[in-house]
């Protein structure tokens, strides 16, 4: 052996400058792999094009080194393992404290140093002491722009509070209090707001969503291992306190980067991370539900909502004599059934949201008196159409985007049709998850074609529409507004497109199952060679009838084409059903007639289709 070893020196002098250019050190080679770690990726929200990396978070205070963390998640590592190892003492918040699931994660693959007491997030910790984190839907309020979709937040509740000072974790745009609702969509379509999560007390958010928007709260109570709610719990503290994006309507918005959260923290949800054109605030639900987080669901009514179904689920006696008392409220009460009593008093905590948390005095002696009728019996229980709307919990709806084939006789020719919607809902779609009798649609693009040609059918570039039912103690006006291009099926050609702005009012009513409604409806038309007007306006009467697999609804209008003479006026009729063959799958049948009769023209469309959502 000591005849070689000579030989083994010269050859491993020879060898030696080839293996050390072989590639990186075992310790550059781990720092990689973990900073290309689809964890540490994520808990910095990089996002990758080819070898390239840009991390959604533009805040410098978010990155421990603020100069190459936003484009390099390795020199975000290696500064990290610099501090983390290095850093005894600080005059500010600790590394560790302010940075607390970075320091979890990288203390599994790294000798760093022990953890040090971090003051505020221990105490927080102990004296609040979460034990689980829970989904929040709040429902559709679409009078407004920045909430006709929805809105996802989190909430911590813990056993050391009541459940209205329960924490919540809210992602939304910062926007400053002069935009309008044009200025809101136009900034969130273009980033032009800063999102930022911040943290509030729940019945903030039920004051808010429950009583001044009238929106149902649905909660998601999750389920989670010990050490990743640890996890997740350091890395929401981080982003309160480091972070802020920038906001986008469509994908970066509350429920796209709850959906990006989740990926940060949850080996289960990582696939989630890459978002699409379009996230709606329900999509981050039913993430949760297709890898088994949600444990259970649970219901907070709106006032309004809560009021209804107390309503409703009064005999036609008692009915009678709820009507009677709101209409002369300083009259003194009768004896009234337990049931009733309840209902008044859910009544004057509505006009108390109402009127901006002051009962009108006429109605103190109404509601002094309920109160005294109900002490001196049992509370009734909760009507079942409480526990019936579980049906239409948010989990159970559709997808919001689109794909319809179907075959059509238009004028007497058959075409083939095919429909593509980026969002949302319409009249005929199933109704859990979303408003009902609404429709919310967002680039809806129809093409047909038949043996001659080919033609743009429709493009609604929004459709909106609310059709609530009518009460005389919560009165809610039906509406609709639109803007889109369309063929015209007054025209031998078909191609002959028209642009239309469309707007409606009036109100609905509903009986049973059946809601009917009566609106004005007006049009601009605006296109070449135009025949049915350019100014049209007229009363229309619409009936939607609601059997849950089963949906109908039927439409007339006629008016005036406006500027024109009296003689020159229109008539129009539509018709829909659809029959749900699952969640996301239904057979549809629609057909539309517009007719001129003083000039004899008429034009119809008759087409089946089967609608996909995905």
């Amino acid at each position: 052996m000591k005849i070689l070893q000579p030989l083994f020196i010269f050859l491993g002098t020879l060898l030696f400058p080839i293996y050390s250019n072989a590639g990186p050190t075992p310790k550059s080679q781990k720092i990689k792999e973990i900073a290309l770690s689809s964890t540490w990726l994520n808990l910095l929200y990089y996002e990758s094009s080819g070898t390239n990396y840009r991390s959604a978070v533009p805040t410098p205070s978010f990155f421990m080194n603020p100069k190459d963390g936003p484009t390099s998640p390795i020199a975000e590592l290696n500064s990290a393992l610099q501090i983390f190892k290095s850093t005894t003492k600080s005059t500010g918040i600790h590394p560790q404290c302010r940075y607390p699931s970075r320091y979890k994660f990288l203390k599994n693959y790294f000798q760093l140093l022990p953890p040090v007491h971090c003051p505020k997030y221990e105490a927080w910790l102990k004296t609040y002491a979460p034990k689980k984190l829970s989904l929040v839907y709040a429902s559709q309020y679409i009078s407004n722009p920045a909430s006709v979709f929805g809105h996802s937040f989190l909430l911590l509740p813990s056993p050391t509070q009541v459940k209205g000072f329960w924490l919540t974790f809210n992602y939304a745009a910062t926007i400053p209090p002069e935009t309008s609702g044009l200025g809101y969509i136009y900034g969130g379509m273009t980033g032009w707001f800063e999102g930022e999560y911040s943290v509030m007390p729940f019945y903030h958010r039920i004051f808010q969503y429950g009583n001044v928007e009238n929106r149902d709260l649905w909660i998601y109570h999750l389920n989670f291992t010990d050490d990743e709610f640890d996890f997740i719990l350091r890395h929401l503290w981080e982003l309160v306190h480091t972070s802020k994006f920038t906001y986008y309507f469509f994908n970066e918005n509350c429920a796209g980067i709850l959906l990006r959260t989740f990926a940060a923290t949850l080996k289960d949800m990582r696939k989630f991370k890459n978002l699409p054109l379009y996230v709606h605030p329900i999509a981050v639900i039913k993430a949760m539900k297709k890898v088994g987080r949600i444990q259970s669901v649970e219901l907070i009514p709106s006032l309004a909502n809560t009021l209804r179904t107390h309503v409703q689920q009064l005999t036609p006696k008692q009915k009678q004599q709820f009507f009677k008392i709101i209409r002369s409220p300083q009259k003194p009460i009768p004896q009234i059934a337990p049931p009733t009593s309840e209902t008044l008093i859910q009544y004057t905590a509505f006009l108390t949201r109402k009127y901006k948390g002051e009962l009108p005095s006429h109605f103190h002696n109404l509601e002094r008196s309920a109160l005294i009728q109900r002490s001196q019996h049992q509370t009734p229980p909760l009507p079942k159409l409480e526990t019936d709307r579980m049906l239409e919990a948010p989990h159970l709806s559709h997808e919001e985007s689109m794909l319809e084939p179907g075959v059509s006789h238009v004028n007497n020719n058959n075409a083939l049709d095919i429909t593509y919607r980026l969002a949302l809902h319409d009249l005929l779609d199933r109704s859990p998850g979303f408003l009902k009798n609404s429709t919310t649609e967002i680039f809806k693009l129809t093409v047909s074609h038949s043996s001659q040609k080919t033609w743009l059918k429709n493009l609604t570039l929004i459709q909106i529409e609310n059709f609530q039912n009518y009460v005389s103690y919560d009165p809610q006006a039906s509406w609709r507004i639109g803007l889109s291009v369309k063929e015209n099926l007054l025209s031998e050609t078909l191609d002959n497109y028209f642009i239309q702005m469309n707007t409606s009012y009036g109100a609905s009513f509903q009986i049973s199952q059946i809601l009917t409604y009566m609106l004005i409806s007006g049009q601009i038309n605006a296109g070449h060679e135009l025949s049915q007007g350019h100014y049209q306006l007229g009363p229309e009467i619409g009936m939607i009838i609601d059997l849950r697999s089963i949906k109908m609804f039927v439409s007339f209008q006629a008016g005036q084409n406006l500027f024109e003479g009296s003689r020159h006026s229109f008539q129009k009729a539509k018709s829909g059903l659809r029959w749900s063959i699952n969640q996301n799958l239904s057979l549809r049948q629609e057909n539309e007639w517009h007719s001129l009769p003083h000039s004899q023209q008429e034009g119809h469309r008759l087409g089946i289709s089967l609608r996909y959502q995905y």
